[in-house]
């Protein structure tokens, strides 16, 4: 296994778990009796696997349509942790791939550059740039 290769499974463990961090945040924002914040620590897995079956089978209630700040986790330090974290998912595999796949190059260009120009316009739309 190569350095490379060891980064990306790295990105990719930490990508997908801040990712899914940040759906759950969004998500309790609008639901009944939630923290709006999913615990960082070695049983987050765990937890976000329990948060997963509860909300799918037992579901919970939209109490709020209104919009609200997200807070917590990587809330504090960017405005889009969920695109910030799909950059992430897509650089791993560029480094398991050892940057040397040219099609995944592209599409990890693809997806940066798409993110980042959704979170600049959306940024924007919201009046928070001017």
């Amino acid at each position: 296994m190569t350095v490379f290769q060891l980064v990306g499974i790295v990105l990719f463990i930490f990508g997908t778990v801040s990712q899914h961090q940040a759906h759950v945040t969004l998500a309790n924002l609008r639901k009944k009796g939630k923290k709006a914040y999913v615990n960082v620590g070695c049983d987050s897995l765990m937890l976000g696997l329990h948060f997963m079956f509860y909300s799918f089978f037992l579901g919970s209630k939209v109490i709020t349509q209104r919009h609200q700040i997200p807070h917590g986790g990587l809330f504090e330090l960017i405005s889009c942790p969920n695109y910030f974290a799909e950059i992430l998912i897509y650089s791993s595999f560029a480094f398991i791939f050892s940057f040397q796949n040219t099609c995944w190059n592209a599409v990890l260009f693809w997806v940066i550059a798409n993110q980042v120009s959704w979170n600049c316009s959306s940024y924007l739309l919201l009046g928070l740039g001017s």
